[in-house]
């Protein structure tokens, strides 16, 4: 019998191409629902000469994303390697439906890798619209 995980070890919040449930589902090897979430005292940017985001902590901002559930311990590998070195994963609670607060996990960009960030946002309507296949093909998650 597999030992449970405390919530925040089997959840993720995600705020990038993993908001993607097509990218989530390859990266790691399980399929899960997400859930709109909100993470409060966080601002998203994006990563120089990259098509993706990352989160550093501002406390008057916010994140909107994706909260994935049941997230198998086998994932978490594939997770952190498909993140490498440029995050660190840590514990933050996030506010979905009916403001209830959720203990989880996220990446947040590496204390030594913020110079890595551009001063402006990412948006993922332009994500989806704009940059999305190139990213599936740059980092093989094509079918």
């Amino acid at each position: 019998m597999s030992k449970q995980l405390p919530e925040s070890r089997n959840s993720l919040f995600v705020y990038g191409s993993l908001m993607c449930a097509d990218i989530m589902s390859r990266v790691c090897d399980w399929e899960g629902e997400g859930t709109a979430a909100l993470l409060q005292g966080y601002r998203r940017c994006r990563i120089k000469r990259a098509n993706y985001p990352g989160i550093l902590a501002d406390p008057l901002a916010s994140v909107d994303g994706v909260l994935y559930q049941g997230i198998p311990e086998s994932a978490w590998i594939r997770l952190d390697s498909f993140e490498g070195s440029l995050y660190r994963r840590q514990e933050v609670t996030v506010s979905t439906g009916m403001n209830r607060q959720i203990a989880t996990q996220t990446y947040v960009i590496s204390p030594d890798c913020i110079d890595q960030l551009e001063p402006g946002g990412w948006d993922f309507d332009d994500f989806l619209n704009n940059e999305k296949a190139a990213f599936m093909l740059e980092h093989g998650l094509e079918r």
